[in-house]
């Protein structure tokens, strides 16, 4: 359960509540006699379905996603030998002052 971000509710924070479970299953949270407005929780919100996965599959399925990698290898359309990453230019000729100034190395 999650309660309400109100100025009262935060003054809540390392108190006990009390949880209160009536027979016709509502919930009620209370404090000191007022009831605290909430919301529950829902674990599953950000899950897709579609990404769900069970362990007995597991295998196939990541054998079946490398296949896919190694069929986008072949048609050049995938590779891991590209660098995505920018090249670091700036930090070779700040290394290279500092192994000719190394006095440089004491200022950063």
């Amino acid at each position: 359960y999650l309660l309400e971000p109100t100025e009262l509710n935060h003054k809540l924070v390392g108190q006990y509540i009390s949880f209160l479970e009536y027979p016709d299953g509502t919930v009620a949270l209370m404090h000191e006699g007022r009831k605290i407005n909430y919301s529950v929780f829902n674990k599953l919100a950000g899950l897709q379905q579609n990404e769900v996965v069970e362990n007995k599959r597991l295998g196939s399925v990541l054998a079946h996603i490398q296949q896919q990698h190694e069929e986008l290898e072949k048609q050049n359309k995938r590779s891991r030998l590209k660098k995505s990453m920018p090249s670091r230019k700036a930090q070779k000729a700040v290394i290279e002052q500092r192994k000719l100034n190394p006095v440089l190395d004491s200022c950063g």
